[in-house]
C-alpha cells in the first residue's frame, strides 16, 4: 500500500498523493508576489505522477510537506530563487545550469527572449538582470521544469558535486524547509557559499 500525503490546495480542495510523488519532486517556498496573490497558500509543489511533473500550489509549509514526504535528506539540496524563494530538490533531478540574463518585465513577469525585440522596440520596459537557469530532468505538461537561481554555476558545481553522507538519523526540516539536524529546535545555517571548492560533507553523528 502506498504511503499517502494529504494536502489542501489553495482552493481549499485536498490534494493525495503518494509521498515518494513528492519526494522525487521539487518543493519551493513563495516569492512575496506569490504570496501577496495567494495569501492561503505557502508553497508551490512539482509532484511527479506517472513520469510527469504536475504541480500544485498548497497551504502547507516545506518542512511539513518535506517530512511527511520522508525520503534521505541528503539526497535533497535547497536553493535559492532570483526573488527569495527557497528551493528543494533532489539532487538527482539536476541537468545542467547556464549563467544567463532573467528578462522581466515592470511587473516582474518573464519576458520570452523571441518577444524582446519587439517589446522594446514598441517602447515597453524591459529589464534585464544577471541569474543562473537551472534546469532540471523533470518535465511538466509546459515543458522541461527550470527556474532561475541566485547562486553561481561555481556555487552550483559544489553543491552537486561534494559527497554527502546516507546518515541521516535525527534529521527533520523546518518550516522553512531548513534542515534541523538531531531535532536540534534552532536550525542550523548553511555555511556562506563560494567559488572555491567545497569539503565533502562528514557523516553526522546520531545522538540515538
Amino acid at each position: 500500500m502506498h504511503n499517502l500525503v494529504k494536502l489542501v490546495q489553495a482552493s481549499g480542495k485536498a490534494l493525495l498523493v503518494p509521498a515518494d510523488a513528492i519526494s522525487s519532486g521539487i518543493v519551493r517556498s513563495l516569492s512575496r508576489k506569490e504570496q501577496d496573490a495567494n495569501p492561503k497558500a505557502a508553497s508551490f509543489l512539482w509532484v511527479v505522477l506517472n513520469g510527469m511533473a504536475q504541480t500544485a500550489l498548497v497551504r502547507e509549509r516545506m518542512g511539513f510537506i518535506l517530512n511527511k514526504a520522508g525520503g534521505s535528506s541528503s539526497e535533497r539540496e535547497v536553493v535559492e530563487g532570483v526573488d527569495g524563494e527557497r528551493i528543494s530538490m533532489p539532487r538527482a533531478i539536476f541537468s545542467y545550469a547556464i549563467e544567463a540574463e532573467r528578462i522581466t518585465d515592470a511587473r516582474g513577469n518573464l519576458v520570452p527572449l523571441k518577444d524582446v525585440a519587439l517589446r522594446e522596440k514598441r517602447g515597453e520596459e524591459v529589464i534585464r538582470t544577471d541569474a543562473t537557469a537551472l534546469h532540471t530532468t523533470l518535465n511538466s505538461p509546459a515543458g522541461p521544469v527550470s527556474f532561475y537561481v541566485k547562486d553561481s554555476a561555481a556555487d552550483l558545481f559544489d553543491l552537486f558535486t561534494a559527497e554527502v553522507s546516507e546518515d541521516d538519523d535525527g534529521e527533520e526540516y523546518g518550516e522553512d524547509g531548513t534542515l534541523i539536524v538531531n531535532c536540534d529546535p534552532e536550525p542550523v545555517s548553511p555555511a556562506p557559499r563560494s567559488n572555491s571548492a567545497r569539503p565533502a560533507r562528514r557523516k553526522r553523528p546520531s545522538t540515538r
